[in-house]
C-alpha cells in the first residue's frame, strides 16, 4: 500500500484501501490534466494562443492538480467539484463550439469520454465509503 493509497476509517480509526474505482478514476484524472496541458502548450507554440491565455490555463490546470490529490485522500468535496468541473467544460464545449480551434475538438473528442467515465467511477457505490465522513 502506498501512502496516497491508505485513508483512516473516521468512524473505527482503522486503515482502509482505496477502491479500485477511485484508483482509476484518479488516474484518469492525472491523465486528463495532462493532455490538456499539453493541448494548451500546442496552441501556444503554433500561436493560437496569447502569453495571457496561456498563463491563465496553466493557472487553472495547476488548481485542478488539487483534485486528484484530494480525491485520492478521501476528499468528498473533490469529487463533487470535479463533477461540476466535467459538467461546465461540456457546456462550455457545445456553447463555443463554433469558435473552437481545431485541436480543441480533437482533446476534447478524448478528454471528455475519460472524464464521464472518472466521474462514473467516482459515483460508484463502491467507492461511497472511500468519501463517507469527510
Amino acid at each position: 500500500m502506498t501512502a496516497q493509497s491508505v485513508v483512516f476509517n473516521s468512524a473505527k480509526g482503522v486503515p482502509m484501501q482505496m477502491p479500485a474505482g477511485v484508483r482509476q478514476a484518479v488516474t484518469l484524472m492525472w491523465l486528463t490534466i495532462f493532455i490538456s496541458a499539453l493541448s494548451a502548450l500546442a496552441q501556444k507554440v503554433i500561436g493560437l494562443t496569447s502569453v495571457v491565455e496561456f498563463s491563465l490555463a496553466l493557472f487553472f490546470y495547476a488548481f485542478v492538480c488539487m483534485l486528484p490529490y484530494k480525491v485520492a485522500n478521501g476528499s468528498n468535496a473533490a469529487r463533487f467539484v470535479y463533477l461540476v468541473i466535467v459538467v461546465l467544460s461540456v457546456f462550455l464545449m457545445l456553447g463555443g463550439a463554433a469558435e473552437m480551434p481545431a485541436i480543441d475538438w480533437y482533446v476534447s473528442l478524448l478528454v471528455i469520454p475519460l472524464d464521464a467515465f472518472a466521474v462514473y467511477r467516482l459515483f460508484q457505490p463502491e467507492a461511497k465509503p472511500w468519501f463517507v465522513g469527510r
